[in-house]
């Protein structure tokens, strides 16, 4: 599993610009993200919380391959995707 930081190279790697991880106040991240107070921003923060907590997993690729019908891609393959899909639109 990948932490935060190992994301914010792949993710500085695929779009060819500096991504930095940081830790931001939950508070903070809301306001700044602009997600408005209730039952969204509430079931964010239990879900983060629980994060912070446990970790992720990940899931199960069984699972998802059957959900999906094919092969899932690597976080990798996903990140380089977006950025490709970025470059193109641009």
């Amino acid at each position: 599993m990948l932490n935060r930081i190992e994301v914010a190279q792949l993710m500085s790697e695929a779009a060819g610009m500096n991504v930095e991880a940081i830790d931001m106040p939950f508070n903070e991240w809301t306001q700044r993200a602009q997600i408005p107070e209730g039952s969204l921003r509430e079931g964010l923060r239990l879900m983060f919380a629980e994060y912070d907590t446990h970790g992720l997993s990940g899931g199960n690729p069984l699972v998802l391959r059957a959900i999906l019908d094919r092969e899932p891609r690597t976080f990798s393959q996903y990140i380089t995707e977006l950025a490709i899909a970025k470059r193109k639109a641009a």
